[in-house]
């Protein structure tokens, strides 16, 4: 900018432009300087006197957190990073964990709660579900699924009818079927509505539940668990073996078992139950659903337990008269009143 200056004031020196124009070139030019200077200088000093207007030394900046040491031109990490893409390597030793895991679950999930007696002989290397030749029981694993609500259903297939049920058995109920004709027990005939309701026939079944509490082996009838909403005392109709229907799917032409669509130990009357109750219990939208749970006897939620289905030797016949709840022949206070108000 100097040099730009002397340049100029040597040319005027020599007189090159007209006479009383130079002294106004020199005061033009010198102002250019001046302003100039002023700019360059405030640029330089610029963050110095910012820093000084803050009442910081760049000793202090380099202390405070978020702006890194002195000297170092890396930029702050931010907790934001970019994925780090995945070779052959990470992705085998992914795919190896996921693959311990499941072999983990599955282990857990084949692992028995109780000890199985040696006269229980199982019938599936998949589903858990056992036969017993000396008693003709049927015994099926699953889990507590429900513990308060209304019911349709004791027990149904997994993922089915859980959200009214309050076992999810890991068998089908076509499996069990299956087992009780193996062993000569023949099933009656479902429920059906012919202008009036004629209960489910056949063989008369004792149904237990069997569970493991503290490490000791607990029982109770499924009856126990279920309450009857109208006399908010347990459930005393006897299950019976009425067998479900098969029927043939119209697309793929397969027969299939009605009752795997959930209906396996039913306390609502329906044509597809495997197992039914031989009294006129309802879902009526009007009446609403005769039962519901009884919480306080139910085990806790996900429990594992073992449903035992035993044929106690009689046969339900058709009782056209069976319209309410009321002791059956099979209980030993038949002629007394029962716990529900009934009289046998």
């Amino acid at each position: 900018m100097g040099y730009f200056f002397l340049r100029c004031d040597s040319i005027l020196k020599r007189k090159l432009l007209f006479p009383g124009f130079d002294m106004f070139v020199r005061v033009l030019l010198f102002s250019v300087c001046l302003v100039g200077l002023i700019f360059a200088l405030g640029c330089d000093s610029g963050p110095a006197v910012a820093t000084a207007a803050d009442g910081a030394t760049p000793q202090d900046e380099a202390k405070t957190p978020g702006n890194p040491p002195a000297g170092n031109l890396e930029k702050p990490q931010t907790q934001t990073q970019r994925p780090v893409l995945q070779g052959p390597e990470t992705s085998t030793r992914a795919s190896t964990n996921i693959a311990d895991q499941m072999k983990r679950e599955a282990e857990a999930f084949e692992e028995q709660s109780i000890t199985i007696p040696s006269s229980w002989k199982r019938l599936s290397e998949t589903n858990h579900i056992w036969a017993d030749t000396k008693t003709k029981s049927v015994i099926v694993r699953g889990s507590i699924c429900l513990r308060e609500g209304l019911l349709e259903m004791f027990a149904c297939p997994t993922e089915t009818k859980d959200h009214e049920s309050i076992v999810s058995t890991h068998a089908l109920s076509s499996e069990a079927h299956a087992a009780f004709l193996a062993m000569g027990v023949n099933p009656g005939k479902p429920m059906v509505w012919v202008g009036k309701y004629i209960p489910v026939t056949g063989p008369i079944l004792e149904i237990e539940v069997w569970w493991s509490e503290e490490g000791k082996l607990q029982k109770r009838r499924a009856q126990e668990m279920i309450r009857n909403v109208d006399t908010d005392k347990p459930m005393q109709s006897e299950f019976v073996f009425g067998g479900s229907e098969i029927y043939q799917d119209r697309h793929s032409k397969e027969n299939l078992y009605y009752g795997d669509s959930g209906e396996f130990i039913n306390v609502t009357n329906s044509p597809y139950a495997m197992i039914d109750i031989a009294i006129a219990s309802t879902d009526d939208a009007e009446q609403g659903l005769l039962y519901g749970t009884l919480t306080e006897k139910i085990p806790p939620m996900n429990t594992k337990v073992y449903v035992v289905m035993t044929p106690t030797g009689k046969i339900r016949k058709n009782d056209p008269e069976a319209t309410k709840e009321s002791p059956q022949p099979s209980e030993p206070q038949e002629s007394k009143p029962s716990q529900d108000g009934s009289s046998s």
